[in-house]
């Protein structure tokens, strides 16, 4: 029997989808930034959920300030426990949004109860709410040895049950579909109520729509705070390439930071030790580290990256492995931290 063609689906409006300005044009822009991961690996890539904060709220409140506060307080330290054991530049980037969702005290089953709790929110009037604000991003992992690594940072900077989820690509999707489905998911809008947890295996299921005062009140705080301020990306759709860009020496890379146009046979080391020098002096220059132990810590992973890809082109010249790790740091950061230092931490 011949099967029927079947036309692919329409997009169409999403069921309790909010009314905010400027949800199409966030949509289209997460779509073009999560397209520049399509050709990445699959095993390269999950799709990271973080809770960010909790608020309990009422139908009078204001919370359109906190929750800016909050999100504007997330970015650097995403990138911060990104840099802890990675490169950012060349390396691990993402792209997605931040959500907000508003959670009813008759749907909190007891997983949902327990993260709460992390954020001192536990008696829940039946006049309250509760908005969950968090992060749905997939995650390039190519700057880090690998995806474990980086979530194991995120589950120490962000703990509490619950709080890190991340979930590989569909194997039974092209890399197209997986993430024309995150960027669906991602901005959804939804103005129901949801149950997550254990009884419904793992997965969100929405089930009541909003009260229309409190789905007033959400399409008012996304206004508020600005729909614009939720895309969150490291990645420009305008450059998904780069030109790539030759060294002709170990030595003039390190010493002017620049790079030739001529081929050596250690054309793929040079690459490499001139992307985490780059990633590294960026990193630290621009996303300022808390402390100088931690600008230590960074400098002295991404060295013994180095030297380990120096090994085999230069297994003669230890000493230029160190010198590397020592030229790393000065072009990195400068003055911030004694040259003396760093010697003493490689030591």
């Amino acid at each position: 029997m011949v099967r029927p063609v079947v036309a692919p689906r329409r997009p169409r409006r999403q069921k309790f989808e909010g009314n905010v300005p400027g949800l199409a044009e966030l949509r289209a822009a997460t779509h073009r930034n999560l397209a520049v991961l399509d050709r990445v690996p699959r095993q390269w890539l999950r799709l990271v959920t973080v809770i960010i904060t909790a608020i309990k709220v009422k139908l009078t409140d204001d919370v359109a300030s906190a929750v800016a506060a909050e999100m504007a307080k997330f970015e650097p330290e995403f990138r911060g426990c990104a840099m802890v054991s990675g490169r950012l530049t060349r390396g691990t980037r993402w792209a997605g949004v931040i959500e907000i969702d508003l959670a009813h005290p008759a749907f909190l089953k007891v997983q949902k109860r327990k993260l709460l709790q992390c954020f001192g929110i536990e008696d829940i009037a039946a006049d309250d709410r509760v908005i969950i604000v968090h992060l749905h991003a997939v995650v390039d992992f190519r700057g880090h040895a690998s995806p474990d690594v980086f979530v194991r940072d995120l589950r120490k900077a962000f703990p509490g049950p619950n709080r890190i989820d991340a979930r590989r690509m569909h194997e039974d999707k092209t890399m197209a579909q997986n993430l024309d489905r995150i960027a669906g998911y991602c901005t959804k809008h939804m103005r129901a109520y949801s149950v997550w947890g254990e009884e419904e295996n793992g997965r969100t299921r929405f089930y009541s729509e909003n009260e229309p005062e409190w789905s007033t009140w959400m399409d008012r705080l996304y206004t508020n705070i600005s729909i614009d301020n939720t895309l969150f990306s490291s990645v420009s759709s305008r450059s998904a390439s780069e030109p790539e860009c030759k060294a002709e020496s170990l030595k003039t890379l390190i010493l002017q930071g620049v790079s030739r146009d001529e081929e050596t046979e250690e054309l793929i080391h040079i690459r490499y030790t001139r992307d985490t020098l780059k990633a590294t002096r960026k990193d630290i220059t621009e996303h300022s580290p808390a402390t100088h132990q931690h600008a230590s810590q960074i400098i002295w992973q991404r060295s013994q990256m180095i030297a380990e890809q120096c090994t085999t082109p230069f297994d003669d010249d230890k000493p230029m492995a160190f010198y590397l790790m020592k030229q790393i740091m000065q072009k990195a950061i400068g003055a911030s931290l004694p040259i003396n230092s760093f010697i003493q931490i490689a030591s």
